[in-house]
């Protein structure tokens, strides 16, 4: 072979060489580019389950405030209720033995 022919072979061996090693380098930064990126969307993707998690713990916490605040209020109201219907049945009741003892009209 020529050497001129030679050294153009032996050129392009290492030329080719040099793109295969710098193809496979290339590689390896994409590969190691793409588990970083992996684990960058997998710490944002915690870190906004986390923050939809605290936000549903403060929705049932505030509807679980709202449900025992409405609970207080109607039993306050069923007390209130209740302590009319005995005032007024004692009164019905007082007024029902004042006509019987004839201390009173019927009502």
């Amino acid at each position: 072979m020529d050497s001129d022919l030679e050294r153009l072979v032996a050129e392009d061996e290492v030329a080719r060489t040099a793109v295969a090693s710098a193809k496979a380098a290339a590689l390896r930064d994409l590969d190691a580019l793409r588990e970083q990126l992996a684990r960058e969307r997998q710490a944002r993707l915690l870190a906004k389950a986390a923050e939809v998690d605290a936000a549903v713990d403060a929705i049932l916490v505030n509807a679980r405030k709202d449900a025992a605040a409405r609970r207080d209020r109607r039993a306050a109201y069923e007390r209130e209720r209740a302590a009319a219907a005995d005032a007024a049945l004692t009164d019905a009741v007082a007024a029902c033995v004042a006509v019987l003892r004839g201390d009173g009209e019927p009502p």
